[in-house]
């Protein structure tokens, strides 16, 4: 289903989490479609989002070259460091990356999941090989005038 990243059609507060893997480098504009999401997101609510990450090894090796990052249907690149400042702006905190999330009542198999999924991820960013990086942020309470300037 395709919808518009700066008018979902739902209302304020509307969600404890909002997810988005490899959109936020398709958007037309980051600040306001981040300032959506903020919007549609409970205060304190959570936002988790991956992209592919400019700054890693194969982008940096191969430069230009590697069409994957530098494809038409991207209208943004970022690396960790170029995307907090639209986070900031848009009124999101920086969280830690969960180490195995919330696994209460999951069952062993979901926890054996999380912690080898999460292994997994680790040793990847860790050897330089993940092409892409998570963002986990928490929507804080700012004044409105701020992030209206954002948008």
């Amino acid at each position: 289903h395709r919808t518009d990243t700066l008018r979902l059609p739902f209302a304020d507060k509307s969600f404890d989490i909002v997810t988005a893997w490899h959109v936020i480098e398709h958007v037309s504009d980051v600040s306001k479609t981040l300032a959506e999401w903020r919007r549609v997101l409970r205060p304190g609510g959570l936002l988790v989002l991956e992209t592919p990450d400019t700054n890693c090894r194969k982008a940096r090796i191969l430069g230009a070259k590697y069409q994957k990052f530098w494809a038409a249907e991207h209208t943004y690149t970022f690396t960790r460091d170029t995307l907090w400042p639209f986070m900031e702006t848009a009124g999101f905190e920086q969280l830690s990356r969960p180490w195995l999330g919330h696994l209460t009542g999951s069952g062993p198999a979901m926890a054996a999941y999380a912690v080898c999924y999460q292994s997994y991820q680790g040793l990847r960013s860790a050897s330089g090989i993940a092409k892409a990086f998570q963002v986990f942020a928490r929507r804080i309470e700012v004044e409105a005038a701020a992030i209206q300037d954002a948008a």
